[in-house]
């Protein structure tokens, strides 16, 4: 079957799922690897760990000096990583880019290519990384390890991602989605080389991969090289056993409270107080209703005209921010605003009276217009990112239901005041969280003698 010019086309290769969007406006070719993990206690914080580890070298490449120059000998390529929260769902996702062979000048000999080379290099960095005596490098998995102290202490040191980290934390305590996907602090001190490496072996042996290529590259050559690169540990071309997925659901609200909302207050060394409030939508991207969830966070409080904006920040003049997110794959939305802390109980009631305004339908049409219009450029604007074209096609493999972004975008036009206001009935505010500066006492009055 042929595949036209920006569609994807899909292969399944054993655990492996070969994902290619063949396009040639860009000059690189882009690969994207997922990997994801259910989000359990006991193995988020390994799981963490284990892509900063892998990225220090192979076993042929075990020093990370080398590795980079390897590289730079294929002509300026690169290896990174992230780590997310999707749903219930841990996601690591490594990303290589590489120059189009159509663009090098002075490449070597016709069997030479760098992007198969680079493939390769990629495939051993995940699947052979570099060992001693039957574990990962203990200088290695030490460096690491405070490497991701220090990035959990940047969560820390960033209030505002703070606030809505401990948001979610109580919302969902507990529960999988409660835990941060850079894992526990108190969990990484007991983690050795050993049992790091027997973490790494039990993910890689059991969870399927997701290669997604974007760029001028033929499927076959593509097949070719994921083949190369990860066939050995990933059986490819065997007929393995159904693939799990990740189906987050949502969770249903709470009930503390006279109004059904719980209140919770903590207390760090700052000057502004963080609001957050974590609200259960009821709908998740794989649902019908999606497009206009999209909507009602654009309205509620996702771009500068909307309700949280105006009302709360440049009408009352109550916050420095104000703003709110949205985790399709939990459907849950949490809206965030710095404020003054002596006005938490005022900003609290105006962000709440925004959530009843559009229940009750209590916006313009002007307003729902311009929020469709700003959903669709921005779906619009994904096909200008390799990487974003991957991410958003790996939003259908976490939710059981593949989305096409120009449909999705006919979709949100699509969407009518009804429905927002559908969308808008079962959003329910679940907590109100608020981290404010500490208490410090009066200072005692002077006495004369």
């Amino acid at each position: 079957m042929t595949v036209a010019e920006g569609q994807f086309e899909r292969r399944d290769l054993g655990r492996v799922r070969l994902h290619v969007f063949r396009v040639d406006r860009f000059k690189t070719c882009s690969v994207s690897v997922m990997i994801g993990r259910p989000l359990d206690a006991d193995a988020v914080t390994p799981t963490a760990l284990v892509p900063f580890v892998l990225r220090r070298g192979t076993r042929q490449i075990p020093e990370t000096v080398r590795l980079r120059r390897r590289l730079d000998e294929l002509f300026g390529a690169s290896i990174e990583f992230d780590i997310q929260k999707r749903g219930d769902c841990q996601l690591v996702r490594f990303r290589m880019d590489l120059t189009d062979e159509r663009f090098l000048v002075g490449r070597k000999p016709d069997r030479f290519s760098p992007t198969a080379e680079a493939f390769s290099l990629l495939g051993a960095l995940l699947t052979d990384p570099a060992t001693e005596g039957g574990a990962f490098r203990r200088d290695y998995v030490e460096e690491e390890k405070r490497t991701l102290r220090e990035r959990q202490a940047a969560i820390v040191n960033d209030k505002t991602r703070y606030a809505a980290e401990r948001c979610v934390h109580f919302m969902f305590e507990g529960q999988p989605y409660a835990l941060s996907p850079l894992g526990l602090p108190d969990r990484i001190d007991a983690i050795t080389s050993e049992t790091l490496y027997a973490s790494y072996r039990q993910w890689m042996d059991g969870v399927p991969l997701d290669v997604y290529v974007v760029g001028a590259v033929d499927p076959d050559d593509a097949e070719r090289w994921t083949a190369d690169a990860f066939g050995e540990v990933f059986g490819i071309g065997t007929t393995s056993a159904e693939k799990p997925l990740y189906h987050p659901q949502s969770a249903s609200p709470g009930t503390s409270g006279p109004d059904g909302v719980r209140r919770i207050e903590e207390e760090m060394d700052i000057a502004q107080g963080k609001l957050c409030i974590g609200c259960h939508t009821g709908v998740t991207y794989a649902d019908d209703e999606y497009p206009a969830l999209l909507v009602y966070n654009g309205l509620l409080g996702a771009f500068p005209h909307s309700l949280l904006f105006r009302n709360v920040r440049e009408k009352a003049g109550l916050a420095y921010y104000a703003f709110s997110g949205l985790d399709g794959h939990k459907g849950v939305l949490v809206v965030q605003a710095g404020i003054a802390p002596d006005k938490r109980q005022q900003a609290e009631a105006i962000v709440l009276e925004q959530l009843d305004a559009l229940r009750e339908g209590r916006f313009a049409d002007s307003d729902l217009e311009w929020t469709k219009r700003m959903i669709v450029r921005q779906l619009r604007a994904l096909r200008d990112s390799p990487h974003e074209i991957a991410a958003f096609d790996y939003n259908g493999v976490l939710s059981g239901r593949q989305r096409d972004p120009e449909r999705l975008s006919e979709e949100v036009a699509e969407v009518t005041a009804d429905g927002v206001r559908k969308v808008a009935a079962t959003v329910e505010a679940d907590i109100v969280y608020f981290l404010r500066g500490r208490s410090r006492p009066a200072p005692a009055s002077a006495t004369s003698s």
